[in-house]
């Protein structure tokens, strides 16, 4: 789970705009991680003040996908940072991108 320290978010928003799944949102002018987050640990890289960090508490079960190095850690019914792999009842589901079903036609 990304955690925000309180007093060293500056509120610049670049977490916000950089989230790959949407999962950082502003309140009261301060970083708040989301639901939706897999834990790519982009925010934690970015920010300049070191208010996120990583914590290893135990939390709901996600789905942890091991496709790129990345290694999302996908709670259920979302997609993980690269909006290929979904978790679905507990195993990531791959979906075709847009032009893989053009280029090959319909999934039967």
């Amino acid at each position: 789970m990304i955690v925000v320290d309180r007093g060293r978010c500056t509120g610049c928003r670049l977490c916000v705009r950089e989230c790959p799944v949407g999962a950082m949102v502003m309140e009261q002018r301060l970083a708040v991680v989301g639901s939706a987050c897999v834990e790519c640990g982009l925010c934690v890289r970015l920010c300049s003040r070191d208010a996120l960090a990583r914590n290893n508490d135990e939390q709901e079960p996600r789905v942890q996908c091991d496709s790129c190095p990345i290694s999302c850690l996908i709670p259920a019914g979302f997609k993980g940072a690269c909006r290929r792999y979904t978790n679905r009842g507990g195993s990531w589901f791959w979906k075709p991108r847009f032009w893989y079903r053009l280029a090959v036609g319909p999934e039967t």
